[in-house]
Order: structure tokens, then C-alpha cells, then sequence
């Protein structure tokens, strides 16, 4: 709280007025193009359980895919058609998140998440695209997630060309807000499906 005296002369008249104004904390923020680092300082690629131990995600673009408009390279991407299969009866399978480091939303009365990415699905149940978010630092991510995506909801495109990005925000105020140890993770799951670009965080 700022205290002060605000003193007005008009003609004849003067005084002197006292005044309080609260000034509140800047939100935290964590901002990512992903323009140096494979993860960036502080970011983590983790594979879930289930999931091929080198198959995760990477600015490397594997599969040499352009960039989507509204997005430039580097971008963060978990290529599954870049890792096919091994055979019909054991197909590989990504189960990897990314994940960004520990935010402070103690302060915070509102949290915001955006990002551009481009999620491509080949087929009903070959892959997903989802977002989770911890409240303790990482320990443990909650039953389900806050957003997600598959062939059939959300932003995915069932085409060979990347075309355009989509630009996502999502409110996280609920879960957020007011909360220390804040962690989200991008979690895609995949087998022979096609890939999760995203970029601009």
C-alpha cells in the first residue's frame, strides 16, 4: 500500500488530501519459443509408462515436417508417424509429456495458459493430445485432464499438410489461481498416429 498527500491549488483555494493506493503484484509468467534448449532450461521431456523410452518429444522435427503458419521452427514436436512400427502385432507406442517448470500462482487471482500447436490425428483411436495440471510441484497430476484433443474433438486435422496452427488459451483459474506450486504437462499418446507440434508457450 502506498500512502501520500495529494495537494490541490485551484485560485484561492488549496488543501491537502491524504490518499492510499493498493498496488498489487504482477502475475507470474513463464514464456517459450523454444529457441534454444532440447528441452529448454528448466523443461522436461518425460516418458509415461508404456511408452518407448527414445520416442519423446524434441525440436530436432525428426520427420522434417514445415512449419505451420503461425508457427516457426524450432518447435517442440512428438512425431509418431516419424516412428512407424515395428510390426503389426507390437506397434511402437509414444506415451510422453512435455513439461514446463514450476510457476508461483500464490499472488495470481486469474492464470491463463496459450500456446499455437498443431495437432494431426490419422484415425479413431490411434492418438490424443492433452494438457494436465499439478498443484503440488509435479507429484501428482489429478484424474483428468483440463483439455484434450483426439480424431474426432477439438482442433485436430485429418490431412497429410500441416496448413495453419491454432492459436489455444485456456483458463486455469479453477485449479490455479492462488496456488504455489503450479506444473502443466503435454501429454501425447500415439501408435503409428501422426503428431503434436507446439510452440509459443
Amino acid at each position: 500500500i502506498l500512502n501520500f498527500n495529494l495537494h490541490l491549488q485551484a485560485d484561492e483555494d488549496r488543501g491537502d488530501f491524504p490518499f492510499s493506493v493498493r498496488v498489487g503484484e504482477r502475475s507470474p509468467t513463464l514464456t517459450e519459443d523454444f529457441a534454444t534448449g532440447d528441452p529448454p532450461t528448466g523443461w522436461t521431456a518425460q516418458v509415461e509408462t508404456g511408452g518407448e523410452l527414445d520416442q519423446t518429444w524434441t525440436t530436432l522435427n525428426p520427420g522434417g515436417w514445415e512449419a505451420p503458419v503461425g508457427m516457426t521452427a524450432p518447435f517442440e514436436i512428438l512425431d509418431s508417424d516419424y516412428f512407424g512400427e515395428d510390426n503389426s502385432e507390437n506397434p511402437y507406442h509414444q506415451n510422453a509429456s512435455l513439461i514446463p517448470p514450476e510457476v508461483d500462482c500464490s499472488a495470481a487471482t486469474s492464470v491463463r495458459l496459450s500456446l499455437d500447436m498443431l495437432y494431426m490425428s490419422l484415425e479413431i483411436g490411434e492418438d490424443e493430445a492433452s494438457i494436465w495440471v499439478s498443484t503440488d510441484g509435479g507429484a501428482t497430476w489429478g484424474s483428468q485432464a483440463v483439455q484434450s484433443w483426439d480424431y474426432t474433438v477439438g482442433v485436430a486435422q485429418q490431412d497429410s499438410d500441416p496448413g495453419t496452427a491454432a492459436h489455444v488459451e485456456i483458463d486455469l483459474s479453477a485449479v490455479a489461481a492462488g496456488v504455489e506450486h503450479v506444473k502443466v504437462k503435454f501429454n501425447y499418446q500415439g501408435t503409428y498416429g501422426w503428431f503434436w507440434m507446439i510452440d509459443n508457450v
